[in-house]
């Protein structure tokens, strides 16, 4: 079943308020924030005067104020661009954000836009734990959803978590894992094998029937801003409708920069500790 997407709303749209305690030049402030935060590239004071519908004294009053703090920056051309603490602000709120909250309104997207099972999974154990999760296509697996886990071995979100751990580490967990499921491994030890191989070319791993026969999909490892590999992210669907050939085609792109904006903004469980 199709899930719906959250609806976006525009950027500088002001919010107006009859609230005695509503303050409209701190208001404004941050509507010049949102504005130059999300313009593709750098604007002239007189370019977010005209844009937001104020006196250019009063933009230049308040971008003056943001850029004394630090929250504006001015490129050579004297344009406006996000400073340094601004962008600050936005990766430590992110980083205090669950992965899955982050991730989930993409996943999503994808999943409607594709038709296909999109998913963010952490290992738990010798299983892996969705923390986002959507179908927009046929549903692959009844009753599964974010909370729900998956084996580790055969999954994958497993084979992309696996895939980006260094071989030893790689090597010792599977062992692990391995020795509390000896039968599923048996099955599929040299097709685990052989979609690490082929990662180091690829950046991501196929994972063709071998969690269910009629389902194709792919791995793709998810690692925090210091490298440590955190989660692993899957896609597919129906092998008759997602055909190597079709996972390899577009949406691999697509995908891999997912999970590479996912990994900019991720944190292991250690280093959130850290944090707090």
């Amino acid at each position: 079943m199709r899930q719906k997407s959250p609806s976006a709303t525009p950027a500088a749209a002001p919010a107006p308020t009859s609230s005695p305690l509503f303050v409209e030049a701190l208001a404004r402030g941050v509507r010049i924030l949102r504005l130059v935060g999300e313009s593709s590239e750098p604007i002239s004071v007189s370019e977010v005067a005209a844009t937001l519908g104020m006196p250019q004294a009063t933009a230049w009053r308040l971008s003056n104020t943001l850029l004394q703090l630090g929250m504006l920056d001015r490129t050579g051309g004297e344009k406006l661009r996000p400073g340094l603490r601004l962008m600050g602000l936005g990766m430590a709120t992110l980083a205090r954000l669950p992965l899955g909250e982050l991730a989930q309104p993409r996943v999503l997207d994808i999943a409607n836009r594709h038709a296909a099972t999109a998913a963010v999974a952490i290992p738990s154990g010798s299983q892996m734990l969705f923390v986002a999760r959507a179908e927009g296509g046929p549903t692959v697996f009844e009753g599964m959803r974010i909370g729900s886990r998956v084996s580790l071995l055969s999954s994958s979100s497993g084979w992309g978590y696996l895939a980006g751990l260094d071989p030893a580490r790689r090597e010792a967990l599977i062992e692990s894992v391995a020795s509390q499921a000896p039968s599923e491994f048996e099955i599929i030890r040299d097709r685990i094998a052989s979609a690490m191989e082929g990662f180091e070319s690829r950046g991501y791993v196929l994972n063709l029937g071998a969690h269910h026969p009629d389902i194709n999909a792919l791995g793709i490892p998810i690692r925090t801003a210091s490298g440590e590999t955190c989660a692993g992210l899957s896609f597919g669907g129906p092998r008759t409708t997602f055909p190597v050939a079709r996972l390899e085609g577009p949406i691999i792109e697509e995908l891999l920069q997912f999970a590479a904006d996912l990994s900019r903004i991720a944190s292991s469980p250690s280093e959130s500790r850290e944090r707090r």
